[in-house]
């Protein structure tokens, strides 16, 4: 329900304040044709598909027009990072929208219905599981890295000045991202990593951007405000869907504890 909600925001961002800020990590070519329709298109789909998630009825054909647009949506920014891979932001606007996709991988595989022996089996196995983990926790680590480079001062900028040494804490915050996104990545406690991830972002939204939009309610306030809500949605369910389990011992298939329809 909250990666359903946070999919809903973003819809409403995108028509709300326009595309350009949304979809697109640099400003987009000129000539590239229906450029407008299409970055409207994208705001209905989010918002549309959104709304099906939260209904058993939709919830299926939903999530299937969801994950190919929030893949597509990924690739799109990887032109940036191929451009220019030595900035670190170029990463981190990759990472962004890849938690959303590995969120929506993650219900595709409970939701999406595909049929036994077809190509899209595969996300619903353990090894399409096991890939979307490793996209998560490598956007995680992005996110921390953002607080040690170019995101640095706005960082610190961002913790609540009730808090005494704000550098520390950004420092700590991004220190911990990395290191939720790594024990996914490498199987260690990894529901635990996820889970860490996913309480930071909901905090992040609760501490930082609900007093920022009650202060400021400015476009990019809101923007920040509901993205990093759904951010924090998606990253519950990609938790969720990780076995418990302990360190060094093997991990158990997503399908031994529940049927998928």
């Amino acid at each position: 329900m909250l990666f359903a909600l946070g999919v809903i925001s973003v819809g409403i961002l995108t028509l709300v304040y326009g595309y350009e800020i949304l979809l697109f990590s640099a400003p987009p070519p000129a000539w590239i044709p229906w450029l407008k329709g299409v970055g409207y298109a994208s705001g209905i789909i989010m918002l549309g598909t959104g709304a099906g998630l939260l209904f058993d009825r939709t919830a299926r054909v939903s999530i299937r027009i969801l994950l190919p647009f929030l893949l597509l949506w990924t690739l799109s920014r990887v032109p940036v990072a191929v451009a220019d891979p030595g900035r670190e932001i170029s990463w981190f606007a990759i990472g962004e929208i890849a938690v959303l996709a590995a969120g929506a991988m993650v219900l595709f595989a409970r939701l999406g219905g595909v049929r036994a022996g077809s190509k899209a089996q595969l996300a619903m196995s353990e090894y399409g599981l096991r890939i979307t983990r490793i996209l998560f926790g490598l956007s995680l680590v992005t996110y921390g890295l953002a607080h040690f480079f170019e995101f640095a001062a706005h960082t610190v900028s961002l913790v609540p000045p009730w808090l005494p040494f704000r550098t520390a804490w950004a420092d700590l915050t991004g220190a911990g991202q990395i290191a939720a996104g790594l024990g996914v990545v490498f199987s260690i406690f990894p529901r635990l990593a996820a889970a860490s991830e996913a309480a930071m972002l909901s905090i992040f939204t609760i501490l930082v951007w609900v007093p920022a939009i009650i202060t400021k309610p400015t476009e990019s306030n809101w923007v920040e405000f509901l993205f990093t809500f759904a951010l924090a949605g998606a990253s519950w369910v990609v938790a969720e869907s990780i076995p418990g389990m302990r360190l060094g011992s093997p991990e158990r298939s997503m399908h031994a504890s529940s049927s998928v329809e």
